[in-house]
Formats: structure tokens, C-alpha cells, sequence
């Protein structure tokens, strides 16, 4: 539990520290620290036919419910890449519009640091 309240603090601290960037971006773009510990800004959320970034945020499975099976593993591997590594990673990824279409983007995975946790922002271009 005490690792659950600490996650929580990380994220609402992340969001906090990246306010600026969250809501002023054109671009699409999320925080991942987990499948439960994740933020994103209103771009991403209307991209995948989300009402607002917090409906996204309660998603238990995001890569599941929004990324296209054939591109799963590959971003899966992007995000334990950019975080071993400490290194940004850029590839082609598929997503899941809500009422099912396809979106083709290009990630941008880079990791940043917050009080001693590496958290992953997604950039995401169409």
C-alpha cells in the first residue's frame, strides 16, 4: 500500500512539475510511470476518442486498450529501452481510436527523472 500512496504522489507530482508543457503542447503526449500511474494531456485523450485525460488515466490496460496488437510489443520494449538505457527512442506505432479505427503515428519515448523514479513522456506525432 505504502508503495501505491507513493506512486500517486509521484504522478500528481510529475503532473504538477509538467503543467505548463501538459496543457500548452500541440502535440499529443503522456506520463507513464505504470499502468495505473500515467498522465496525459487533452490531445492525446481526444486522438484516441477519450472525453478528457482523466477517462484515459483510468484505464487498467492503456497499451491494450490503445495500441493495435501488431505494435504492443514494440512499444513495450521502447519504453524498458528508453528506461534501462536512459536514451530516447522514436518509432512507428499504431493506435485505437475508441469506435475502433486506426490511427498511424511516430512515438517519441524519453525518459525523465523524478524524485529518483525514471518516468517515460510519450510524444506523439500523427
Amino acid at each position: 500500500m505504502a508503495e501505491k500512496n507513493h506512486h500517486v504522489e509521484i504522478i500528481e507530482g510529475i503532473t504538477a512539475q509538467m503543467k505548463d508543457i501538459l496543457e500548452g503542447s500541440e502535440q499529443a503526449m503522456y506520463i507513464y510511470l505504470d499502468n495505473v500511474h500515467k498522465v496525459c494531456n487533452r490531445n492525446f485523450a481526444a486522438m484516441l476518442g477519450f472525453e478528457s485525460p482523466r477517462e484515459w488515466a483510468r484505464l487498467e490496460d492503456p497499451v491494450g486498450a490503445c495500441v493495435a496488437e501488431n505494435s504492443q510489443r514494440a512499444l513495450i520494449d521502447a519504453y524498458e529501452h528508453a528506461v534501462t538505457s536512459k536514451v530516447a527512442v522514436t518509432l512507428p506505432i499504431t493506435l485505437k481510436h475508441q469506435m475502433g479505427a486506426s490511427i498511424e503515428t511516430e512515438f517519441m519515448l524519453a525518459p525523465i527523472a523524478f524524485q529518483r523514479h525514471t518516468l517515460v513522456v510519450h510524444y506523439i506525432q500523427r
